[in-house]
């Protein structure tokens, strides 16, 4: 007896996360499995003499982390419009820890990694190689008619650059950070 044919099937694509937040209107997005926690900004304790990006330290339930502002790493413009309350995405660096400063977190976007494209030279020269894994383009909800013009005008649509977090801060930049002195913790400074 003949078996019928069966085409052979292609394991579908992983799925991945993404924790997606915003600098400056912009979104960007960081692997869930390189966070460890997200909180509101709380009193940062400056550093002095320290690179411009890095914004101080921050005491998190007892551990002192360093905090970077990727706006100022990463060269952009401040808007006019900036918000008071910031939030901060505590990184997983294998070793230690560190904070970046972001506008706002919207959302965990789940997706496949065929979906996450190589970025633009222009932008991978901008940010730099070894901050970014790629870009995601998102369709918005309201894609569902979209015309094949507005596909190709790109209307609509969401560029998501995802940064490989561990990669942020590179060994020179974590030699810098240690070098400087932690507080023992935020609390005993306001004494």
């Amino acid at each position: 007896m003949n078996q019928p044919d069966t085409p052979t099937q292609n394991p579908a694509p992983l799925e991945q996360q993404y924790v997606i937040f915003q600098i400056d209107g912009e979104d960007y997005g960081v692997a869930v499995t390189d966070v460890l926690k997200i909180v509101n900004l709380a009193e940062v304790v400056p550093i002095p003499n320290s690179p411009d990006y890095l914004v101080g330290f921050l005491n998190l339930s007892g551990s002192v982390i360093p905090l970077v502002d990727l706006e100022v790493k990463f060269g952009l413009q401040r808007g006019e419009e900036q918000r008071q309350e910031k939030k901060v995405i505590v990184i997983d660096n294998q070793e230690s820890a560190f904070g970046i400063l972001v506008d706002t977190v919207s959302e965990v976007l789940t997706t496949t990694a065929d979906k996450v494209n190589q970025a633009p030279d222009a932008v991978m020269q901008k940010l730099g190689q070894n901050f970014l894994q790629g870009v995601i383009v998102l369709s918005e909800e309201s894609q569902e008619e979209k015309t094949a013009e507005d596909q190709q005008q790109g209307e609509n649509q969401r560029i998501v650059l995802v940064l490989q977090a561990k990669n942020l801060l590179s060994e020179h930049e974590k030699q810098q950070i240690s070098e400087q002195q932690a507080p023992p913790s935020v609390e005993q400074t306001q004494n």
